[in-house]
């Protein structure tokens, strides 16, 4: 996570999902499905389609407990504009 742009922006992070029911043979079922948030930005979010198509080919997530735009992991925060007075706007324009 310290590549996440967001959550260097002051965001944090609102996991959803902790946990994920898989269907899989013993041998081949993983600890655990990695999620990159490397480019992820205050308001991105992943969802239940995108850890389906991240999960190992031999390991599939139970359907049933995961619903394909179910929220799991969002970066929150607060999204702001900043507002510049015309003095201002002709500094940084020069």
């Amino acid at each position: 996570m310290e590549a996440c742009p967001g959550l260097k922006m002051g965001g944090w992070l609102n996991v959803q999902r902790y946990t994920l029911r898989c269907r899989a043979y013993g041998d081949v079922l993983p600890d655990s499905i990695r999620i990159n948030m490397g480019g992820m930005a205050v308001g991105d979010a992943i969802r239940g389609h995108e850890v389906l198509s991240r999960a190992p080919a031999d390991v599939r997530a139970d359907l049933e407990a995961l619903e394909p735009d179910e929220l799991v992991v969002a970066v929150a925060g607060k999204k702001g504009k900043i507002e510049l007075d015309t003095e201002e706007l002709e500094e940084l324009s020069v």
